[in-house]
């Protein structure tokens, strides 16, 4: 507790607004008019404190560029995707990864696909085309399908995931999606071939 210099009241001290000295507005207010730069010290300290949403133009906290979800959403939907906002990097994915006759492959299934194309005369290429999409957090990334086979997008997933719809409403063209049940018979191909249990196919990659 401290005394307002103005009326001498004891009153807790506020960081609030800049309250520090005086015990309200209306003391500090009294003190007659301000200079210039005392204007501009405290045009700065609440310029820190609070900005303009660069949507609607209302009030935001801190050093947010947008005041709700919403302004947020139409801001995002204004924006180029950015350079590498994701996309495939190799290795990226959960599976064992490595190179097998000149193919970089995210899993033994993807692997196990490939080996089976390969033994049959199947073109296939791996893929090189994206498509954006805006993921389950509203953000936008890059999909990139497997494969390129007899002209048509392949994409091998070992299980589903809830991004997966979101990724396939971005692509224009055909696509197919391989679950492990779709591969049953061509995992089996492989294993007979090569002696080894598909979850053991990595030791097939090169070194």
């Amino acid at each position: 507790m401290k005394p307002c210099p103005k009326c001498q009241t004891l009153f807790e001290p506020k960081v609030e607004w800049g309250i520090k000295k005086f015990c309200s507005k209306k003391c500090a207010n009294s003190r007659g008019p301000r200079s210039e730069e005392f204007k501009i010290k405290v045009s700065n300290k609440l310029r820190k404190k609070f900005n303009r949403c660069i949507i609607c133009n209302n009030l935001t906290k801190g050093k947010r560029k947008t005041c709700s979800s919403e302004c947020l959403l139409s801001f995002k939907k204004t924006q180029t995707p950015p350079k590498h906002p994701g996309g495939y990097r190799k290795g990226s994915g959960r599976g064992k990864h490595g190179w097998y006759k000149n193919f970089y492959l995210d899993s033994t299934y993807e692997l196990a696909y490939l080996i089976y194309c390969l033994d049959h005369n199947i073109n296939i290429q791996r893929n090189k085309k994206f498509f954006n999409y805006y993921n389950s957090k509203n953000q936008i990334r890059k999909f990139y399908p497997d494969f390129l086979v007899e002209g048509k997008l392949i994409e091998i997933k070992g299980y589903y995931v809830k991004d997966l719809d979101f990724k396939l409403k971005a692509v224009d063209e055909p696509l197919q999606v391989l679950f492990p049940k779709d591969l049953t018979n061509i995992f089996q191909y492989v294993e007979n071939k090569t002696g080894l249990k598909i979850k053991n196919l990595y030791q097939l990659y090169e070194k």
